[in-house]
């Protein structure tokens, strides 16, 4: 087989779409099978949820990092390059070990009945990436849902995590956060713990049910992390008596932190060394780009929130951020998602809006998200471009004395920091 490009490989792995197929894990079990195997004698912690998955995932790939393990970890959707899914400790994976890779995988799917769609096929390079790599311990991030998501073929991962559960992607996972809640703890296995950091009530309802029929013990985030204060542009909070440092702003992200340090503590009862002093320094060290993210020297703050959970929790963020400040928002998102909900929980901390086109082809029309801003007593223009956008609102801002906020979808979060030159995506 003639050696793919880089752009080739691509084309290969997003070849399929799963939209209109049916949900299931025959097709990767299946493409496994032919692989070898690679997910098998590893031990993973698998992360679920609807909000704080991916910030979580990194916290405790960053906890296990510093406490000198050899780590993996698998998130996604990526923000700008797709070689972010995949992370040797902290490093993505290289574009030449991406293209062997899937050249091996495309062999095998070519002679598949029925080919494995676009998030198989990346899950399944993962596994072999990580296998390859022979670490000690995967952060696997599920990528929607949970108990149909492609990840979940993994057998008896050290422990299954739980975070906010909202209302998203509801046509797939469920109506309601009680029934959501049951699809994301379809991840977890019998008898092995579960640590749940949503304090939603229905949330809580539905993954004690889940857990209690497998015999698998829950440990709860214990206590509402507290504020205590922003410092040097990093946030401080106190958990369970033990102050904590955290470059990952708003207090949303107290609460995945919470959730991290409490996935240590379980860790070690499973035989991690994980010192104190990893866990701080996990904590304090860790990076997620596009989440709530100061850039250009603080002129502008970069976020992916992009339902109403998100938004709420990019709504309290921005009151501890800069208290009596409000931002000029750079405002972007797709049709499918909740964008009026979202709108209304960030209207009132913004003094107005400047609409941008998201290129995707479910991006939301911005005449449309203009009008309902008006409609709602707001202030709103459209320009024709992301790169437009953040010039006006750059200068918007400055008239103003205050910043520019970008958010509304992780597509516009990726167009953002490319324009503006942040495209490093290590962490």
């Amino acid at each position: 087989m003639k050696r793919m490009t880089y752009e080739e490989a691509l084309n290969f792995v997003y070849n399929v779409s799963w939209n209109g197929r049916d949900r299931g894990l025959a097709r990767i079990r299946a493409l496994l099978e032919l692989m070898g195997n690679p997910q098998r004698g590893l031990r993973y912690i698998h992360v679920a949820g609807t909000n704080g998955k991916g910030s979580t995932s990194c916290m405790i790939d960053s906890i296990l990092r510093k406490a000198g393990y050899h780590t993996g970890l698998y998130t996604s959707p990526y923000l700008l390059r797709f070689n972010e899914r995949m992370r040797v400790d902290g490093l993505e994976i290289s574009d030449e070990e991406l293209i062997d890779n899937a050249m091996y995988v495309k062999g095998l799917v070519e002679n598949m009945p029925e080919p494995p769609t676009f998030f198989e096929t990346a899950t399944a390079l993962g596994f072999k990436f990580f296998r390859d790599h022979g670490v000690d311990a995967v952060v696997l991030e599920v990528g929607m849902g949970g108990r149909l998501d492609a990840t979940n073929v993994i057998e008896d991962p050290v422990a299954s995590v739980i975070t906010a559960i909202g209302l998203d992607h509801t046509e797939y996972l469920g109506r309601t956060k009680a029934r959501i809640a049951v699809e994301k703890a379809g991840i977890i296995k019998p008898g092995r713990p579960v640590v749940m950091g949503t304090n939603d009530r229905e949330a809580i309802k539905g993954i004690y049910l889940g857990a209690y029929k497998l015999g698998s013990p829950v440990w709860r985030v214990r206590q509402t992390p507290e504020f205590l204060g922003m410092e040097n542009g990093r946030q401080r909070f106190c958990y369970r008596g033990r102050e904590y440092g955290s470059g990952l702003l708003g207090r949303h992200q107290m609460q995945n932190a919470a959730t991290a340090i409490e996935t240590a503590f379980l860790l070690r009862r499973e035989g991690f060394c994980i010192p104190d002093g990893a866990i701080d320094s996990g904590i304090a060290s860790a990076v997620w780009k596009g989440r709530f993210q100061p850039v250009l020297e603080g002129r502008m703050v970069v976020d992916g929130a992009h339902n109403p959970q998100g938004a709420a929790s990019a709504a309290s963020a921005l009151r501890d951020y800069s208290p009596g400040v409000k931002p000029v928002a750079l405002f972007g998102c797709l049709g499918d998602k909740n964008w009026r909900q979202a709108l209304q929980m960030l209207m009132p901390c913004c003094s107005e809006f400047l609409v941008v086109p998201v290129q995707n082809p479910r991006a939301c029309d911005p005449d449309a998200i203009r009008e309902f801003i008006l409609s709602r007593g707001g202030s709103a223009r459209v320009l024709p471009s992301v790169q437009q956008g953040i010039d006006e609102a750059l200068a918007a801002a400055e008239r103003r004395g205050s910043y520019a906020f970008s958010v509304g979808s992780l597509y516009l979060a990726s167009e953002v920091l490319t324009a503006i030159g942040e495209t490093n995506s290590q962490i």
